[in-house]
C-alpha cells in the first residue's frame, strides 16, 4: 500500500487546501423562495440572501449585476450584522399558491433602522432590469407620512400573482445595529397583529407608568433616593420603548423622523446612566469600593452615550457601553446573592429580578452586536418582556423594604414608648421615694427643732434658776465684802491719823 500510494499525505493536504479555497471563494447556495400557502403569515427567516457594501456606494444596477454573478450568499435566519459601518443588501423571493390571497402585506422591523429602501419587482417583468422594480423608501429618517402605510413597523403592500415569483431587494443601513426581520401577512392577520401589538404595548406602558407613579409617591413620602433613581430608570425605559416600538409613529407622524434617534439611542444611554446609579444605591452595602467605582464609571459611559447621539458618535461608543452593561449585569448577579444575607426575605426578589434582567440584557446586547442571530418576535421583544418582570419584582422588593422599614420603625417606636413608660415609672418611683425621704427629713427636722427648742428652754430655765438660787448668797457675800472694805478703809484712816500725830517729834530741829 505504501508503494502504490507514496504521496497519500501530500495529496490529502492539497485536496483539503483546495476544498477550503473553494469554500472561501464560492458564491454560496441560493436561498429557496418563500412559498405562501394556507397560513395567514410567513417569516422571511431562512429565505434571505445577503450582499455587503463596505463602500456605501453601490447602486441598485450594480447590485443586480452582482446578483447575476452569484455574489449574494444565503444567511441563516434574519439579517443581524451588528455595529458595522457598511450597508447590507438583502434579497428574497416570494411565491404563493391559490390558498394565499394575492393582495398581501410585507412587514419589516426593527423600526429604528435609519435607511431602508425596498426594490419590489413588478410581476411578469424581467428581474435583471432596474426599471422592473418599484422603489419604496422607508426608515426612521424618512417622514412617517411618506410611508405607504402608517404603522408602528415598516409595512408595504405587495401583489403576488400565482404564476410568477416576486423578487424583493432591500438596502439596509443604520447608525446603530444593522438588522432586519420580515413577515408576509394577509390583511386580516395584519389587522389582528396590529390590534394585539397596540394592546400589549399599552399594557406594558400602563404597568410601567403605574410603577413609575408608585415609586415617585414613595420618594415624595419617605425621601429615599433609591425610589428616585428607580423612577428615573422607569422613565428612561418608557421613553426608549415609546420610540422603539413605534408609538411615536402613530401619535406624532410628522416629527417622528426628527426625534426618533435621540429618543431611542439617547434613551439607551439614559437607561445605562440611571440603571448604574440605581444599582449603586441598591447594592451600596455589599458592593465594595471597586464595585461602586465601576458603577459610577458606567454612569459616565451612559452620559457619554447620550451626548454622542447628536454628534454622530453613537456607533463607536455603543459597543463599549453594551460591553460595560453586560459586565454590570454579571456583577449585579453576584451582588444580589450577597444581598440575600444582608436583606433576608427581600434579597430573593432582587436575585430573581436581576437574573431575569441578565437574560434579557445578554440576549439583546449580544444580538445588537451581531453575535447571536435575530428572530422576528421573541428576539426583538426579549428585553421588553424580561424588563417587565424585572420591574415588577424590583417594585415588590422595594415595597417589602418599605414594609419592613415601617415594621422596624413601629418596633422601634414601641420600644421607645416602652422605654419612656419605664423611665416615667422610674421617675415617679424616684419622686415618691424623694417625697418620702423629704417627708421623713421634715419630721426629723421638726423633731430636732423641737428638741433644740426644748434644750434652749431647759438652758434658759437652768440659767434663771441658777441666777435665782445664787442671787442671795452673792448679795450676802457682796455685803460682807463691802463691810470688809469699809472696815479696811476705817482701819487705814486710823493708822494715818496715828502716824500724823507722831510725825513732829521725830523731825530734827532747825
Amino acid at each position: 500500500m505504501t508503494i502504490i500510494f507514496p504521496h497519500t499525505t501530500l495529496r490529502a493536504l492539497v485536496c483539503s487546501l483546495f476544498l477550503l479555497l473553494t469554500l472561501f471563494f464560492s458564491t454560496g447556495a441560493r436561498a429557496t423562495p418563500l412559498l405562501l400557502g394556507e397560513r395567514n403569515a410567513y417569516d422571511l427567516a431562512g429565505h434571505i440572501e445577503l450582499l455587503k457594501d463596505p463602500t456605501l456606494k453601490m447602486g441598485f444596477p450594480e447590485v443586480l449585476k452582482a446578483s447575476e454573478k452569484g455574489l449574494f450568499r444565503q444567511i441563516e435566519g434574519n439579517l443581524n450584522n451588528g455595529y458595522k459601518q457598511e450597508a447590507c443588501w438583502v434579497r428574497f423571493t416570494i411565491e404563493r399558491n391559490a390558498s394565499f390571497p394575492e393582495a398581501s402585506w410585507l412587514r419589516l422591523k426593527p423600526n429604528y433602522i435609519n435607511e431602508l429602501t425596498l426594490y419590489i419587482q413588478t410581476p411578469g417583468k424581467d428581474p435583471s432590469i432596474a426599471s422592473s422594480y418599484r422603489t419604496v423608501r422607508l426608515g426612521n429618517h424618512i417622514p412617517a407620512l411618506q410611508r405607504p402605510v402608517l404603522h408602528p413597523d415598516f409595512v408595504v403592500p405587495v401583489v403576488l400573482p400565482t404564476s410568477d415569483p416576486v423578487i424583493v431587494y432591500a438596502r439596509v443601513f443604520s447608525k446603530s445595529s444593522i438588522s432586519l426581520a420580515g413577515r408576509i401577512h394577509t390583511t386580516e392577520d395584519l389587522r389582528d397583529f396590529t390590534n394585539q401589538h397596540v394592546i400589549l404595548q399599552s399594557l406594558f406602558l400602563g404597568i410601567t407608568l403605574t410603577l413609575l407613579v408608585i415609586n415617585i409617591i414613595f420618594y415624595v413620602l419617605i425621601r429615599d433616593t433609591l425610589f428616585l433613581y428607580y423612577s428615573l430608570y422607569l422613565l428612561a425605559g418608557i421613553i426608549f420603548n415609546f420610540a422603539a416600538e413605534g408609538h411615536l409613529t402613530l401619535l406624532f407622524p410628522s416629527i417622528v423622523h426628527v426625534v426618533s434617534d435621540y429618543l431611542i439611542y439617547g434613551g439607551i444611554g439614559a437607561n445605562i446612566l440611571v440603571y448604574s446609579e440605581f444599582s449603586r444605591k441598591l447594592f451600596f452595602p455589599v458592593a465594595g469600593s471597586w464595585g461602586l467605582r465601576y458603577m459610577r464609571l458606567l454612569s459616565l459611559v451612559g452620559f457619554l452615550t447620550m451626548a454622542a447621539v447628536p454628534f454622530g458618535y453613537y456607533p463607536f461608543i455603543a459597543p463599549i457601553a453594551f460591553i460595560g452593561t453586560l459586565t454590570l449585569v454579571v456583577l449585579q448577579m453576584v451582588l444580589s446573592i450577597r444581598l440575600i444575607r444582608h436583606l433576608p426575605g427581600i434579597g430573593i426578589f432582587i436575585v430573581i429580578a436581576f437574573a431575569v434582567s441578565t437574560v434579557g440584557y445578554f440576549h439583546m446586547l449580544l444580538r445588537l452586536m451581531g453575535i447571536i442571530p435575530l428572530g422576528f418576535l421573541w428576539d426583538i421583544n426579549t428585553v421588553q418582556f424580561t424588563s417587565l418582570i424585572h420591574m415588577v419584582l424590583i417594585s415588590i422588593a422595594l415595597s417589602e423594604r418599605i414594609r419592613r422599614s415601617e415594621h422596624v420603625l413601629a418596633e422601634s417606636a414601641r420600644r421607645e414608648l416602652h422605654a419612656a413608660k419605664e423611665t416615667e415609672e422610674r421617675a415617679v418611683a424616684l419622686a415618691n421615694n424623694m417625697t418620702l425621704e423629704l417627708r421623713n427629713s421634715k419630721i426629723q427636722l421638726e423633731i430636732a427643732l423641737a428638741s433644740e427648742q426644748q434644750a434652749h428652754q431647759q438652758q434658759h430655765r437652768f440659767l434663771a434658776m441658777l441666777s435665782h438660787e445664787y442671787r442671795t448668797p452673792l448679795a450676802v457675800i457682796s455685803g460682807n465684802l463691802d463691810i470688809i472694805d469699809l472696815q479696811e478703809e476705817t482701819k487705814t484712816k486710823r493708822i494715818r491719823r496715828r502716824t500724823h500725830r507722831h510725825a513732829p517729834c521725830c523731825q530734827p530741829a532747825c
